[in-house]
């Protein structure tokens, strides 16, 4: 997300591949990921680092893990993996230092992975996340949910099939957990047959997970690997039906309406907030008009600075106006050039 500092500058978003597990922004971003992330969850870092290294120019699984920076500093982590000719794009792991979760530097984050994934000509069908419920019934942990409300607000969908996360390595016992699917389809997918689903489950199981631990696991620990995830594929495959919905609903798929209501947020929020803010904009500005004599580029800097005010809010509760945000800035920095 693109705001300006108290010192007038503009910050600045962007992400950038590291392809060397060396590099010291690779391992403030690794940092972040660590600190972020459940060890629930977590893979090995040293794991992390030996893959980054072998499959940066792989000819079919090409893994890639992004620095998400403000102002040239590491603030967020991404890995995911491409799978080219299954055209499947796998995304692990998603972290932002908790200092900078505000004004939509989530959506600002996905939609400069998206322009990453497109300038890199990465042919997908399918971009797929899975999200571990953390918890040990059929409902996902609050942390979850709030990451689940953040991928649906961003357009991914929920694919309402069953689903489970395999165990991450040899010993981290607690990673085996129910989880639920999520997508990303170019062309808009409502739903996809039961084959295309157990396609997607193979490929995350097999080429990815399984094919990770290779070079990590004895020849006996390879087996029982192997064995874990052929059991978990045919737990699911009997309970998938012919069809597999892709839920896209406002309320989370997995969150009841109950539940968002419960913790304050009406349906009718966005709206309300949005005349109350631009009320209070008209009348800020008409105050300014009246006490200031300021220049026509001055007084347009003024009124731009209102606005990203009014969008700053509204980005707390509509992903929406981060792009008009975005677009507002870039106004108030071509004006304070002006000034200069």
């Amino acid at each position: 997300m693109f705001s300006v500092t108290q010192t007038d500058n503009v910050l600045d978003y962007k992400i950038k591949r590291f392809t060397n597990a060396k590099n010291k922004d690779y391992l403030e971003a690794v940092n972040i990921y660590l600190t972020y992330t459940p060890p629930a969850l977590r893979t090995d870092t040293n794991q992390i680092a030996y893959w980054l290294e072998q499959l940066k120019n792989d000819n079919e699984r090409i893994m890639y893990v992004l620095g998400y920076y403000l102002n040239n500093r590491v603030v967020g982590f991404c890995q995911f993996m491409y799978l080219k000719s299954k055209k499947i794009i796998i995304v692990d792991y998603m972290a932002i230092d908790k200092s900078y979760r505000k004004l939509g530097a989530f959506y600002q984050f996905i939609d400069l992975i998206q322009e990453f994934i497109e300038k890199n000509r990465l042919a997908y069908d399918y971009l797929i996340t899975e999200i571990g419920f953390l918890s040990h019934n059929n409902e996902p942990c609050a942390e979850s949910k709030a990451l689940i409300r953040l991928l649906k607000a961003s357009g991914l969908g929920t694919l309402c099939g069953s689903y489970f996360q395999p165990q991450l390595d040899t010993d981290n016992f607690e990673s085996s957990m129910k989880a639920q699917l999520f997508i990303y389809s170019q062309n808009g997918l409502k739903e996809i047959k039961k084959s295309t689903y157990l396609f997607i489950i193979e490929s995350i199981y097999f080429d990815h997970y399984l094919e990770w631990y290779i070079p990590f696991q004895t020849e006996n620990e390879k087996k029982q690997y192997k064995q874990h995830l052929t059991k978990l594929l045919k737990k699911i495959e009997n309970a998938t039906h012919a069809q597999i919905n892709i839920d896209f609903s406002s309320n989370e798929g997995l969150i009841q309406k109950k539940q968002i209501l419960s913790i304050g947020i009406s349906p009718h929020l966005g709206t309300i907030s949005t005349i109350v803010s631009f009320i209070l904009l008209i009348i800020i500005f008409a105050i300014v008009l009246k006490i200031t004599e300021l220049t026509s580029i001055e007084l347009i800097l003024v009124f731009l600075v209102c606005l990203f005010c009014v969008f700053s809010v509204l980005t707390l509760i509509n992903c929406k106006a981060h792009k008009t945000l975005k677009l507002i800035t870039g106004m108030i920095k071509m004006f304070f050039g002006k000034l200069k």
